[in-house]
């Protein structure tokens, strides 16, 4: 078998190496593969123009993995999204034997991980940050309700009129609370909707 030093630089735990190899098997599955080495863990991300498919992706990564027989990590760590996706469509753990880079065929469902790429701690941070926006949200909202219904009520009642110099004297109090007014709910909702994204 000749000499391949880019293979020969993967088996040492060359995360460039690695990376290059995953690009090249994963070329007829239209998914970029991007790899990095953090401690004992190989961090692998993978992306396409669709959603990468899950068993497929996995089977050429193990099989990249057998391949290389690297000894450097301990586990491999998969996150996979589409391009311009700023959560992952599914996240994979898969322990390395020490051994040899042969993988357990026992993986656990990444549709079902909850730990994506932050711990269950930072995700309950997470969860907690997004409840606390959705709350100022509908604060906003209501705020913003509070200052725009009087203005509203004014503008309709016909008491415009009887003001001297009419509308356009009326025109900068009727903006100060028209525009917080309109702005503040805009804003809320945006804090709503992104809180349960």
């Amino acid at each position: 078998m000749a000499y391949d030093p880019l293979q020969e630089r993967a088996k040492q735990g060359d995360s460039r190496a690695i990376e290059t190899l995953l690009n090249t098997a994963l070329q007829a599955e239209q998914v970029i593969a991007r790899a990095r080495a953090k401690e004992e863990t190989l961090l692998v991300v993978l992306e396409g123009d669709r959603e990468p498919v899950h068993s497929r992706c996995v089977d050429i990564l193990q099989q990249c993995l057998r391949e290389i027989q690297t000894n450097r990590f301990q586990s491999v760590e998969i996150t996979a999204r589409k391009l311009g996706d700023s959560f992952p469509s599914w996240v994979e753990k898969i322990p390395l034997s020490s051994s040899s880079a042969a993988i357990p065929g026992n993986l656990r469902s990444a549709q079902t991980s909850t730990d994506f790429e932050f711990s269950s701690q930072q995700n309950q941070v997470l969860g907690q940050f997004a409840q606390h926006s959705r709350l100022l949200g509908f604060l906003m909202v209501g705020i913003g309700g509070l200052l725009i219904v009087p203005a509203i009520l004014f503008l309709t009642s016909g008491a415009v009129g009887v003001v001297k110099g009419g509308f356009l004297a009326l025109l900068p109090g009727l903006l100060q609370a028209i525009l917080p007014g309109l702005i503040l709910p805009l804003d809320g909702i945006s804090k709503i909707f992104v809180s349960y994204k």
